[in-house]
């Protein structure tokens, strides 16, 4: 699993998009949870749209106060192979400060990030994001005066 894209920079006050990925190859996914942690001081959730491949929702839940996302779905019927979008997750740059914010995804039980089928882990690995949270576009424009 990996987040998509892998390196993002944006202003205070934008808003955008992204994807936590599964990259399986052939290996087929019945099921897949994602728990990511991000600095809530300088990013906040506004909204996690999971994905068609995966399509029974587990669980949507994220909390902007301790800088948690946690999302998980999975199917009875054919399970997916190859690369999908597990889910998209919007954010907003707070103005409060600039600085770099890690995607992290958690790998510790008993909230482990996974991919399972057949009832057994199939994760490979997993690969964080970083946003980079600048202080914004600045336009110096020179001074005309006219001359007395």
């Amino acid at each position: 699993m990996s987040i998509a894209p892998s390196t993002l920079t944006v202003v205070p006050g934008q808003v955008f998009s992204v994807t936590i990925q599964v990259q399986a190859g052939a290996q087929q996914v019945g099921g897949a949870q994602a728990q990511l942690t991000f600095d809530p001081a300088l990013l906040r959730v506004r909204a996690i749209t999971l994905g068609a491949s995966l399509p029974i929702t587990l669980k949507s839940t994220f909390d902007n106060q301790a800088g948690t996302v946690k999302v998980a779905a999975g199917t009875l019927a054919e399970a997916p192979s190859g690369t999908f979008a597990l889910a998209q997750i919007d954010f907003e740059a707070l103005a409060a400060q600039s600085g770099t914010v890690r995607l992290k995804f958690e790998t510790g039980r008993p909230q482990a990030s996974d991919l399972a089928f057949g009832g057994a882990s199939v994760l490979g690995s997993t690969s964080d994001g970083e946003i980079i949270v600048g202080q914004g576009w600045r336009v110096y424009l020179p001074l005309i005066r006219r001359s007395p």
